[in-house]
């Protein structure tokens, strides 16, 4: 890694915690009381990070690949006359 990739962070650092660029979407940071509350587990999630995860339901999933299916039945029903 090289000097340049700290800079975000290092800027953050120095910022007092009212700051309001204290926080951002790769940023975050957790109060002692906060840290002990959870029992001192110390892993690093990010709640400011956006949730890119895929929501559909299993249900949904099915659904899609029916109709997937049902879409590639008629298309080779079409090829085959």
């Amino acid at each position: 890694m090289e000097y340049k990739h700290f800079e975000d962070f290092l800027y953050r650092l120095k910022l007092p915690l009212e700051h309001p660029d204290k926080i951002s979407e790769r940023s975050w940071f957790q109060t002692r009381k906060e840290i002990e509350d959870k029992e001192f587990d110390l892993k690093a999630v990010n709640n400011n990070a956006p949730d890119f995860s895929d929501k559909r339901t299993t249900k949904q999933l099915f659904e899609i690949i029916e109709e997937s299916q049902k879409e590639i039945q008629k298309k080779l029903a079409e090829l085959m006359k």
